[in-house]
């Protein structure tokens, strides 16, 4: 049990190390990190992952595309796709590939989430330079799809992505603005807008939630 509590605290808090030690009597022999990733492994991998977070099919395919489309008239969007920043120390191997366009290193969180902040699939690791394009092409997700398109986008329902995404049979992408859009084209682009905003609020509130996302230390990392 003590693995579990010190999980959840390294988790939700950004606490030092030896606070932590301190606070569940850790021996210095022992590795707080094995710890902590031993039992997030056997969780992630046997409990939290196949629990909740789950693709969308059978019925759940309707209701989740009801959902886009009674909030702003979107039609068949199965998720909102984007990629998160997670704010870390720079390793020491190769570290200016993970310094991103905004100057700080990261790695990347790519997600697709659905109206209720639910996350329907996730996929991490990428250094920060990557462009989000790069790493949907070499995720899971994009072989899935692309092995079977039908079983993971039944009926033509598809995925809704900013303009860092190509455009594709299943991820829909905004009208580029050069000052030249019709009205529909603007209209288009502002829905497309509204209901891709929940997977903002998603990261959102999955930081809040995992203040360690905040910032992780590589070497914390097996």
């Amino acid at each position: 049990m003590a693995e579990v509590y010190l999980l959840l605290q390294d988790l939700i808090t950004q606490t030092e190390d030896d606070s932590i030690d301190r606070l569940y009597q850790i021996h210095k022999s022992v590795s707080k990190r094995k710890l902590v990733f031993s039992v997030v492994s056997c969780l992630a991998a046997k409990h939290l992952l196949p629990a909740l977070v789950k693709w969308p099919s059978g019925m759940k395919v309707q209701e989740t595309v009801d959902m886009f489309f009674q909030h702003k008239g979107f039609h068949g969007v199965l998720g909102a796709i984007d990629g998160s920043h997670i704010p870390i120390k720079t390793p020491k191997v190769d570290g200016e590939q993970y310094y991103n366009r905004k100057k700080f290193p990261s790695i990347i969180l790519q997600a697709v989430c659905d109206k209720n902040l639910h996350f329907l699939d996730l996929y991490c690791g990428w250094p920060g330079s990557v462009h989000d394009s790069r790493v949907l092409k070499n995720s899971p997700l994009f072989t899935s799809a692309s092995d079977n398109k039908e079983r993971m986008f039944p009926g033509n329902t598809h995925l809704i992505g900013d303009a860092a995404y190509a455009l594709s049979q299943w991820v829909m992408t905004p009208f580029k603005d050069f000052g030249n859009l019709s009205a529909e084209q603007k209209r288009y682009n502002y829905i497309h807008s509204s209901s891709r905003m929940c997977i903002e609020r998603a990261f959102g509130a999955l930081k809040g939630r995992f203040r360690r996302l905040r910032y992780i230390d590589m070497k914390d990392m097996p």
